[in-house]
């Protein structure tokens, strides 16, 4: 059979078979004890040979972490940041540990072509994310979905572990379910699937499948012993999701052989699948069916040509067995990484003995990438198992093997995933001949060749280093960023030098950049500096050599001669070489000694410009050889100029005030901004010419204007104006929110960068340049360190452009706004404005009043004018007095006007000179005030024009006043001469306009002759002018304030005036003069005040006319308590006037009293009101002349009405009164320093002022409307009654009748229900009768009215009775009640009487607490014919509520809709239970019932009832028709009308309204269509899963006593009324129990609706839990039929806790392998013990079960088992728990059972192969010889246990040392040495140190396990090996040890035992080592040249 699977040549020369395991050296390290190992050991190895997980290593080979990545861990997806070696001395690497875990089944890798490196791959995405959700749909026809679930963990820490935490509702599939098996999970399966131990890993991902009927969420958790990792998988059923192709990939391939199957006695499904990958040193390695295995197809990736699906992870694939393989057994069961690598590295043989079938392997891809990875790993760890197989391991020949493993194959059903190998390591043979090569004989002569040779190689390294030092040019500071060449200049220096080579390096020019600056203030004196360096190596190699041979007949002899050869020779060739070397070294100093270089600027950086000379940009320089010194090169760096002129923005003129600048200079250390000052020395100074110049004060700078760019200022600079000249606004960014005067922040910035283009030039910054804006806050961006604080400036294009408002006031004339237009190289600035506030406000209320306030006056429309008071100046400094026409835009227009009043009206375009006494604008008052804007700082002076002034004009036409006034004669006339205005301190203290009068009243005096009044008449309507002049002064103040603002208040008078009444009798035929009529009272009322003044009527001056107003208020019908001008209610209209000084009224009301002789008429005068100055005119009483006088009366019109008439006359007409601009001045009437005085005078008016029989007028009224009965002919008779009681009918003229002569003694009413007398009645008594009353009334006698005529009673006058002679009607009313209807209603119900046989009784009974509601069924009008109505159609009428037994009450109430005088409806309760009575008036009502009595259904059942009216004696009917509204139609009765007094009981027993209502009724569960069950029910639940649990049986109590509707006790509080049946499985059950319900007086009394179910029963596995469970059945509401009474009870599982214990120290001890089984035997749960007690939930009380320990952990004995039981105490809901020993039961403290594990030694007896050996005698001794343990070995591990009675633990104080022998081997076998051994116990673990002697270090195992080992006695017919010749040399010989056992251990420091398990082969010979090599036979002899060109190609 040809060789497979040969590693290629060069990797290294192999040995052929195995290494000969002739005697086995002493105690063996513990990595030996995996061999063989098994799945089961190799799963549960833990690498603790591996240097400390998770450190970092740095290896002497210097590989890096990414290199080691590379080339081993290529798939990893994240870089690593360490490792650590693994027990086969290999890099493992770490890094941060992530995890993930998803739904998967679609990802399709199929494009991928078999070349693609990508191997297992991690998802990255996955691991960065916290959570995932994926949704699968369910398989068809069934309610579950089978989900693919997978994870990874990405560099785990050595010793840690995942868990995945699936919900109880879903079950974990086997790893062999089908889709018609969906087996699930064994417990070992389950264990597998669901928790993982990371042990020498980098990456894993696992996968399992799970079925599921409902939506759920899994868990992934990883836990080490420094952190703690969990995610979430959220999973969703949805029939739409696809369906994962990797289950339709593998139910499809259940029914298809597989691919690779070697015989159809296979079957084609096995079901086994590839469950976990993990990323090991040797690559990724795979769980098959949960069990490690072997790859058999390194090179062959997961996916490639020919895969029907790709996925990425496990679990993929379906296994079947495809035939046996074998292995060479001396090569592998060394653990299950170490066996991976070497079958990678070896392959497989096919075949083996006949019982197994052949397998012929397809072609698969060659492995060299392997094989190259494994030989790199050989080189760099040649301690590593990759050194151990490439060094050591044999290749395959065409030997016949003599031990091999049988494995099994098992092949994939697609070529998706690789085939695998599971080896049995049981070792078996395959034959006896090896065939072992002979020694050579000795005796033979030898030749020996020698030579001898001397080579010498001598260097000489020069190097070169130039450090650069780049400088500005002026500065002198230090430049960065510079790209300079540096390149040597090489001319005539020859390539080769005496015989020697040189290279320099580099080869040529060095690019440098300069740097080096240093973030502190040394910024710029540090850097510039680079550094370029070359070396010279040149190197020379001379050589010379000899050779020859000797020959003799030794060996010995012939090393000897050969050795004295080459000596001599060796000495020739060391001569020759050292002179020539000598003399090429001295050659080579002269060329490079020094070095020329070219050293030119190649990269000039920014800023500068390239210098020419000896230090410019382009240099040659001689460099000494080892030298490194500094070479200048200097850089001409650009620079500007930057000057400002500052201008006005109006006049364009230079300013003459100085400004303020400040420069800022960017500075790179501190990344902003700096002011003038240190590093900074720049500033802004004004220069001789007015402008201003930003001056250098650097010290190289000599003051100079030069700006330089430094790479320190980056050439950026910001100038700032810091503060403005005097009398202009700042240069703000915002120019409505300015900052603090003098400071830069919040201003403008105008910033600009040094570039090539400005180099040299000179900037003349204009606004135009503004970019930039200083901030007030630090808001990070760009910082400017302002010398206030450091700050953001922010940058960009900006509108450099600035709009003012100048009008802050808002109401001031002309422009409100201004742009200043930006220059683009001067720097303007804005002046300040200035603006005046005037409000106006009354004198006399020292406010502003609204017009029509004081008077019929208005403040509105005052008119101001504004006067220069000084000559004002342009603030520029240049312009001059301020001249508006000189102050232009560019177009020439002027920029400000003003407003002023002239002569002609008003002028918008008036532009004024600001001279001393010019007028510079004018303004009218609005809303009170009025403002002038836009002015120029300077004084001036306000004052108020008066009406028809004529104001001076120059000859520019400019208005302005003369400082003179005209003199006036007596009479107010002009004179013709005039006088200087008073001033002081240059104001005018004369009112300006004085003497130039705008009014002039004529009026007389009381004795007759004229007066005049002269006033300031104002524009203010019935305003005098304010005289006094108001001077302001607008100051500057600072830059920040834009406006600068003055307010003046001004005070107006009001022009008051007064008049004089004298009130006269009118009489007929009396002599004149007319009588003076006293105490006549009048009531002064302004005219526009009154209510009605709408409706008067104005004349062409405004005035009104009289009549229409008494149009307005005469009445033509009135009474004695009516006045026929009624302004009774015009109080608001009624004179007022504000009035400053109280001492003038006072003066003025005590001319009204007697001390004043009343002088001016009686009454209160004028009185204060709550308004502050302000005063009512009271009424005024004429005097006994028949006078009153009138003083202070505002400007206005006004009405004179008399309000108290005097007895026996009629009330006079009302008359105007009008206060005008012709009205005399009252003494009220004083304006502010006035200067003139008030005549007081007044207007006179004189006014002049006139007995009773009467009818009776009879109302018929309706007494409960209280309105008249339009019902025609309604007739009466009319009695007089004379003083004795007696009554004469009265008969009248009947005008009905048309005859003059005819009386009646019968008086109807008319349509309207009245009756007047045809003929007045005298005084006197009289008495009115009804006849026959109208239709809806009741007539009763009783209703007769009686009256009486006298003077002084009410009186009506009606239509101004002819000639003006008033008469008057007597009015008198008859009221009639309405006839009403009654209805009763009355409540039926069950109530609760009895409880008989287990159940409650109920009976019928009337009920209280009913409510109905009583609609009007159409319009019910009232019966007088009004036209109202008591209700309208579905108006509610009444509610009512059927009463309790003995209720008597009464409730009266009327409609709402009509106000009725009272109050005449009733609900009426006689003391019956369920019944009430209403009376409504005649009409159709529909009752319906709004409110069940409490506990029962509302009804539906509904009545109509309408009630008539039949004759005029009935007050209260019963019905006349009722129909009942029921479920089966309308049931209609009809009645004849019946007096309720004269109505039977019967009948009225008839006509009762009888509404029967449904109890509510208490059920169980929510009611469906029909109601099924009557009572309370019951669920019972999971108390954690909240899950419906069956078999729970309860009690029902009643919680209180139950009593009767009657009061009666029923049953007593505690009662059991009922038990249920278990519950179902929906965990319901109930109590078939009709319940009373809660009573609505509970708590006071009857029944609480409170039961309690108790547990009598649990649920299997659940605690009983009897506590009760309180329901109640109440009221809901009468819309519920039934009650829904139930409760939810829940219980909790059993508990148990098993805790394994180790028996030495109490703590959990994990790895045992428990199960619990009931009494049966059926496995109840099992699980393998962590580091932590386990918990089992849900055991049943009472029944035994018994604990067992299938395996111990590795070093324990198993414990034995034991039976326990769960009992409940009580009521509590915990169980205890009680263990059984000799058939009692003992109880346990808590809840958790203890079982514990004694530690044992194992001890094994092998043979070399692993394989147990039965028939050895072992004994142990101790150190005197006592035997501890003695027995015949057999086919399963001795176990001695670790105690005081057998093997004792060592300490500090004692040494227990123990020695295990061997007495007698196995026939075959021979004894093996002894080892010596002690036991100690480490941080509480008991460990193993073993030894080989007492001489020997003691060395500790990682298991408490011994291998001893016996190797096979050696068959005699064995050839003797034959030596290969050797050198003479001869090693001393090696003693000869007997087989000795095999330990596994822990290497300490100093150990000399290899990383792994190393075999140490030895055999004695008196002439050495001899090395063996055997020849493997084919076991099956099968080499046929046919079969050997049927192999697969090698790989």
């Amino acid at each position: 059979m040809k060789n497979k699977h040969r590693i290629k040549q060069g990797l290294s020369l192999l040995l052929a078979g195995g290494i000969a395991l002739t005697n086995l050296g002493a105690v063996m390290p513990a990595f030996a004890e995996d061999a063989p190992a098994t799945p089961e050991t190799a799963e549960a190895a833990t690498p603790e040979t591996a240097i400390s997980a998770e450190q970092p290593v740095v290896l002497d080979g210097g590989l890096s972490v990414e290199e080691i990545q590379s080339r081993m861990y290529p798939s990893l997806p994240q870089a690593a940041t360490g490792y650590y070696f693994d027990s086969n001395g290999l890099p493992v690497l770490t890094g941060e540990t992530k995890i993930s875990i998803e739904g998967w089944g679609d990802e399709d890798y199929s494009a991928y072509d078999a070349d693609s490196t990508i191997q297992v791959a991690l998802d990255d995405a996955l691991l960065n994310t916290d959570s995932a959700s994926a949704a699968f749909p369910r398989m068809d026809g069934e309610d579950y979905a089978i989900v693919p679930i997978s994870v990874q963990v990405l560099y785990p820490a050595n010793g840690g572990r995942a868990d995945i935490t699936l919900p109880d509702s879903v079950e974990l599939l086997g790893y062999s379910f089908t889709s018609g098996d969906l087996c699930t999970d064994t417990e070992e399966e389950r264990q597998r699937q669901l928790h993982y131990d990371f042990s020498e890993v980098t990456a894993s991902v696992a996968g399992i499948y799970v079925k599921a009927t409902e939506d759920f969420s899994v868990t992934l958790t990883y836990t080490d012993s420094e952190k703690s990792l969990t995610k979430t998988l959220n999973i969703t059923l949805d029939d739409s999701a696809p369906f994962p192709g990797i289950l339709q990939d593998r139910f499809a391939q259940e029914a298809q052989p597989s691919t690779y199957s070697a015989d159809t006695g296979v079957a084609a499904y096995a079901g086994l699948q590839v469950t976990q990958c993990v990323y090991t040193s040797v690559g990724w390695m795979n769980y098959l069916g949960g069990q490690p295995a072997l790859c058999a197809d390194n090179g062959k990736w997961a996916w490639g040509p020919g895969a029907t699906y790709a996925n990425k992870y496990p679990p993929v694939a379906n296994y079947s067995s495809a035939g046996s393989v074998w292995v060479l057994a001396s090569l592998f069961g060394k653990g299950w990484t170490a066996d991976q690598a070497t079958l990678w590295a070896q392959g497989f043989n096919s075949g083996a003995p006949s019982a197994v079938s052949a397998y012929a392997a397809e072609d698969t891809p060659d492995n060299s990438a392997y094989l190259d990875r494994l030989a790199w790993q050989a080189e760099q760890f040649p301690d590593s198992l990759a050194s151990e197989i490439v060094n050591g391991a044999a290749t395959y020949a065409d030997d016949t093997a003599k031990t091999v493993y049988i494995g099994t194959l098992y092949v994939p059903s697609n070529a998706a995933w690789q085939r695998f190998v599971i080896l049995n390591y049981t070792p078996v043979a395959l034959g006896d001949d090896n065939e072992i090569p002979e020694l050579t004989p000795e005796g033979q002569p030898v030749d020996k060749p020698w030579s001898a040779s001397y080579s010498r190689t001598e260097s000489l390294d020069f190097s070169y280093t130039i450090n650069t030092d780049k400088i500005q040019l002026e500065t002198l500071e230090k430049v960065d960023g510079a790209g300079i060449d540096i390149a040597p200049i090489l001319d005539g220096i020859p390539s080769d030098i005496n015989g020697g080579s040189w290279t320099i390096t580099p080869a040529g020019k060095q690019s440098v950049a300069t740097g080096g600056h240093t973030q502190g203030n040394s910024y710029h004196l540090n850097g510039g500096d680079a550094t370029a360096t070359w070396t010279v190596h040149y190197s020379v190699s001379k050589s010379a050599s000899q050779s020859g041979s000797v020959t003799a007949n030794s060996e010995q002899d012939a090393d000897a001669q050969a050795s004295a050869a080459q000596s001599a020779a060796q000495s020739a060739c060391e001569s020759q070489v050292n002179s020539e070397i000598a003399a090429a070294l001295s050659a080579v100093h002269g060329y490079f000694d020094s070095l020329k270089f070219s050293y030119d600027e190649i990269t000039i950086p920014h800023g500068f410009d390239s210098t020419p000379g000896a230090l410019g940009s382009h240099q040659t320089i001689t460099v000494p050889a080892n030298s490194s010194n500094d070479y200048k090169m200097q850089n001409d760096e650009w620079s500007v100029k930057v000057s400002i002129d500052k201008i006005d923005s109006e006049t364009k003129q230079r300013i003459k005030g100085n400004a303020e600048f400040e420069i800022f200079e960017w500075d790179v250390v501190r990344q902003c901004y700096i002011p003038s000052g240190g590093y900074n020395q720049y500033k802004v100074e004004r220069q001789s010419d007015g402008t201003y110049k930003v001056i250098n004060h650097s010290d190289y700078a000599g003051g100079s204007d030069n700006i330089y760019y430094t790479q320190r200022n980056e050439g950026c600079f910001v100038i700032v104006e810091r503060r403005a000249p005097n009398g202009y606004y700042g240069d703000w960014t915002d120019i409505n929110a300015p900052g603090t005067a003098g400071s830069v922040l919040g201003k403008r910035a105008y910033t600009f960068e040094i570039t090539k283009a400005l180099d040299g030039q000179t900037i003349w910054l204009g606004n135009a340049d503004y970019n930039a804006d200083i901030t007030t806050t630090n808001s990070g961006g760009t910082l400017i360190d302002t010398g206030e604080g450091v700050v953001t400036i922010t940058f960009g294009s900006r509108n450099a452009d600035k709009t003012y408002a100048t009008d802050p006031t808002g109401i001031a004339s002309n422009e409100d706004s201004y742009t200043m237009h930006a220059d683009s190289d001067k720097m303007q600035n804005d002046r300040v404005l200035g603006n005046i506030l005037l409000t106006k406000v009354d004198l006399d209320a020292a406010r502003y009043l609204a017009a029509g306030s004081n008077g019929d006056t208005t403040l509105e429309g005052a008119v101001y004018d504004l006067y220069a008071a000084d000559t004002i100046e342009h603030p520029d400094g240049v312009s001059g007095v301020v001249d508006y026409s000189k102050i232009t835009d560019a177009s020439g227009e002027p920029i400000w006007h003003t407003t002023v009043l002239t002569n002609g009206g008003w002028d918008t375009d008036y532009l004024p000179i600001l001279q001393k006494d010019r007028l510079v604008a004018s303004a009218a008052i609005k809303d009170g005030k009025l403002a002038l804007a836009n002015l120029y700082m300077g004084r001036y002076y306000l004052v108020e024009r008066a009406t028809g002034l004529v104001l001076p004009v120059d000859g520019n036409g400019k208005l302005y006043v003369t400082g003179k006034y005209p003199l006036l004669n007596k009479k107010l006339e002009r004179t013709g001469k005039y006088s200087d205005l008073a001033r002081k301190n240059n104001e005018y203290t004369d009112y300006i306009y004085k003497n130039q009068y705008s009014a002039v009243a004529e009026s007389r005096k009381l004795d007759g002759s004229k007066a005049w009044d002269g006033y300031y008449l104002s524009y203010a309507k019935g305003y005098l002018c304010d005289e006094v002049n108001h001077y302001k002064t607008l100051s500057y103040a600072d830059e920040s304030t834009y406006h600068i603002h003055a307010e003046q208040e001004s005070q107006d008078e009001v022009l008051k005036s007064g008049f004089s009444l004298n009130k006269l009798v009118s009489t007929t035929g009396q002599p004149s003069p007319a009588l003076k009529l006293e105490g006549a009272g009048f009531t002064v009322y302004r005219i526009s005040k009154l209510s009605k003044a709408a409706e008067f009527k104005q004349n062409p001056d405004g005035s009104y006319d009289v009549q229409s107003i008494l149009d307005a208020y005469r009445k033509d019908n009135y009474d004695n308590t009516t006045l026929k001008y009624d302004f009774t209610r015009e109080g608001q209209a009624i004179a007022n006037m504000f009035e400053s000084s109280t001492d003038t009224v006072n003066a003025y009301n005590a001319t009204l009293t007697a001390d004043g002789d009343y002088a001016n008429g009686k009454g209160n005068g004028w009185m204060p009101t709550d308004q502050s100055a302000e005063y009512r005119l009271g009424e005024m009483f004429t005097n006994d002349e028949g006078i009153f006088r009138v003083e202070g009366l505002p400007y206005g019109q006004y009405l004179v009405v008399e309000t108290t008439i005097p007895k026996d006359v009629f009330q006079c007409d009302p008359f105007i009164v009008t206060v005008d601009a012709n009205s005399p001045q009252s003494r009220f009437t004083v304006p502010a320093d006035s200067v003139t005085t008030a005549s007081n005078n007044y207007m006179t008016f004189n006014v002049l002022d006139e007995e009773l029989e009467g009818y009776l007028q009879l109302i018929k009224t309706d007494t409960e409307t209280g309105k008249a009965v339009k019902i025609a002919n309604t007739s009466f008779a009319l009695y007089k009654l004379d003083d004795k009681g007696g009554k004469t009918r009265i008969s009248m003229i009947d005008p009905a009748s048309g005859n003059a002569t005819k009386k009646t003694d019968v008086f109807y009413t008319d349509a309207d229900g009245l009756m007047k007398t045809p003929e007045k009645l005298p005084l006197g008594r009289y008495l009115i009768e009804e006849l026959q009353g109208p239709e809806g009334y009741f007539n009763d006698s009783a209703y007769s009215v009686e009256f009486e005529i006298k003077s002084d009673r009410v009186w009506q006058v009606v239509g101004n009775a002819t000639n003006d002679m008033d008469e008057y009607i007597v009015e008198e009313k008859y009221f009639n009640h309405e006839t009403l209807g009654q209805l009763t209603i009355r409540k039926l119900g069950n109530v609760l009487t009895d409880y008989k046989d287990d159940q409650f009784i109920y009976t019928q009974d009337n009920l209280a607490g009913a409510v109905y509601e009583i609609h009007a069924d159409g319009d019910i009008a009232t019966p007088d014919r009004q036209g109202t109505y008591w209700y309208k159609d579905g108006d509610l009428v009444a509610t009512v509520t059927t009463g309790a037994a003995g209720q008597v009450d009464e409730v009266k109430f009327s409609s709402t809709r009509t106000q009725a005088t009272y109050d005449f409806l009733t609900i009426t309760h006689d003391g019956i239970k369920g019944e009430a009575t209403v009376t409504l008036p005649l009409g159709k009502y529909t009752i319906t019932e709004v409110k069940a009595p409490y506990g029962f259904v509302l009804t539906q059942q509904t009545y109509t009832v309408e009630s008539g009216w039949d004759n005029q004696k009935n007050d209260i009917v019963l019905a006349k028709t009722i129909v009942s509204h029921e479920q089966d139609g309308d049931k209609d009765c009809s009645y004849s009308i019946v007096n309720v007094k004269d109505a039977s009981d019967a009948h009225k027993t008839g006509q009762m309204l009888v509404f029967e209502n449904a109890r509510v009724l208490p059920v169980p569960e929510k009611p469906s269509d029909k109601v099924g069950k009557i009572g309370v029910g019951i669920y019972k639940k999971d108390r954690e899963a909240l899950t419906y649990l069956p078999g729970a049986i309860y009690e029902l109590y009643t919680v209180d006593d139950i009593f009767s509707t009657d009061g009666a006790k029923l049953l007593d509080a505690g009662t059991k009324l009922a038990t249920s049946s278990a519950t179902n499985a929906d965990g319901f059950t109930w109590f078939d129990v009709d319940v009373p319900i809660r009573a609505q007086t509970y708590p006071d009394s009857g029944n609480s609706g409170r039961y309690r179910i108790v547990e009598i029963t649990a649920p299997a596995g659940y605690l009983l839990d009897s506590t009760p469970v309180d329901v109640e059945f109440t009221y809901k509401g009468q819309q519920t039929a039934w009650q829904i009474v139930d409760g939810t009870s829940t219980n909790l599982r059993t508990t148990v806790n098993i805790s394994k214990q180790d028996i030495t120290n109490g703590k959990e001890l994990p790895g045992a392998q428990l199960e619990i089984r009931d009494a049966n035997g059926n496995l109840v749960e099992g699980w393998t013990s962590g580091k932590a007690p386990h918990t089992v939930r849900g055991l049943e009380l009472e029944k035994e079960y018994t604990l067992t320990e299938k395996r111990a952990p590795d070093g324990y004995a198993e414990a034995e088992s034991i039976v326990f039981k769960l009992v409940q105490n009580g009521t509590e809901q915990v169980n205890e728990v009680y263990v059984k020993s000799d058939d009692d039961w003992s109880k346990l403290d808590g809840v958790t059972v203890v079982m514990q594990d004694a530690p044992v030694l194992s001890i094994d007896k092998t043979d070399i192969a692993g394989n147990l050996l039965p028939g050895a005698t072992l004994t142990i001794h101790d150190a005197d010889g006592e035997v501890i343990d003695t027995w015949l070995t057999d086919y399963n591990a001795h176990r001695v246990p670790i105690s005081d009675d057998f093997l004792k633990l060592s300490d500090e104080k004692v040494e227990h040392i123990y020695i295990l022998t061997e007495d007698a081997a196995p026939a075959g076998f021979e004894i093996a040495s002894s080892v010596q051994f002690k036991l100690e116990s480490v941080d509480n673990v008991i460990y193993l140190f073993v030894r080989e002697n007492t001489d020997a270090e003691w060395v500790r195992a990682d298991k408490r396990l011994i291998k001893m080992i016996d190797e096979a006695t050696p068959h005699e017919d064995s050839p003797t090996p034959t030596p290969a010749p050797t050198p003479a040399a001869t090693p001393a010989p090696t003693p000869s040890a007997t087989p000795s056992p095999v330990v596994q251990t822990i290497p300490q420091t100093k150990d000399g035992f290899p990383l792994f398990a190393i075999v140490f082969v030895s055999l004695a010979s008196a002439t050495g080592i001899v090395l063996l090599t055997a020849k493997q036979k084919n076991a099956l002899k099968e080499t046929t040249d046919e079969e050997n060109s049927d192999e697969s190609p090698n790989r």
